[in-house]
């Protein structure tokens, strides 16, 4: 959900004339799908030693993600704020 609201956020932003602050949201939004993406693929390709249906660095990785991508949207918010 919260990359759709991102992607809502970038188009509102370019259509308000705050460039920076669409193309900042637009990247937030594009990490947030490929995290939602990426991790649930590598879970599927989990052999059978791995039951629980991933690696145990699959958390600490999604967690990083989302803190990365957490951080660039306040940033676009920023940006929007100021209207860069």
């Amino acid at each position: 959900p919260i990359a759709f609201l991102l992607l809502g956020a970038a188009a509102l932003s370019i259509l308000a004339g705050a460039t920076g602050a669409g193309l900042t949201a637009g990247l937030a939004a594009l990490g947030f799908f490929a995290n939602q993406w990426l991790l649930p693929a590598a879970r599927a390709q989990a052999g059978p030693e791995e039951a629980d249906g991933g690696k145990k660095g699959d958390g600490g990785i999604a967690a990083g993600l989302t803190l990365v991508f957490t951080a660039l949207g306040v940033l676009a918010g920023i940006f929007a704020l100021f209207g860069i």
